[in-house]
């Protein structure tokens, strides 16, 4: 089951985990690429304190610059459907992707890692940046940096708002970065 935000009885110790998890996002932000920055901006100016924004407040072409790195999943009551994937998402991976489910697109992503990370959205609807191997990966990129963002409807996680960049280069990570798990409500 989908949580519900806003009116329970844990709303203070949710609204200090989103808060806590936005600092460390902010924090390590900077050693990350420029697309997953222009996406966190433009997702921070609209979510109100302590909550995230609704879909119908986002504007895809309020952050153009980073579309093709960008993409759009909607939860579903048996699955995620991703409604829009960038171009150089499909393109580095080599498929389609946009409206489908996230069980279709096995063999081109870790679909049981990508279901895992997209129900912890759902449960603890809080900003998640992360440096990924890609060894699994055949393509020429070993490592990818990801920032993904809760957009509600009606008090529930209703799409996750994503941002990838494959990288092909070494780049370190970020001193003291680490975020992996989000703070536990």
């Amino acid at each position: 089951m989908i949580p519900v935000l806003g009116g329970a009885p844990g709303d203070a110790l949710r609204e200090h985990a989103t808060l806590e998890a936005e600092d460390a996002v902010e924090r390590e932000l900077p050693g990350f690429g420029a697309p997953l920055a222009e996406v966190y901006g433009y997702w921070k100016s609209l979510a109100w304190p302590g909550g995230a924004p609704s879909r119908a407040d986002f504007d895809p072409m309020a952050i153009a610059g980073a579309l093709p790195n960008v993409f759009l999943a909607a939860v579903e009551p048996e699955d995620y459907r991703f409604t829009v994937v960038g171009g150089r998402i499909e393109e580095r991976l080599g498929g389609r992707f946009t409206r489908h489910r996230l069980a279709e697109c096995e063999g081109l992503i870790d679909v049981e890692r990508t279901r895992r990370d997209f129900d912890a959205m759902v449960r603890h609807p809080v900003p998640r940046l992360e440096r990924l191997s890609g060894e699994w990966s055949r393509y020429e990129w070993r490592r990818f940096d990801r920032l993904m963002l809760p957009l509600v409807d009606g008090g529930r996680v209703a799409h996750i708002l994503g941002v990838i960049d494959l990288c092909t280069e070494d780049r370190p990570p970020p001193v003291g970065y680490l975020l992996r798990d989000p703070p536990r409500l």
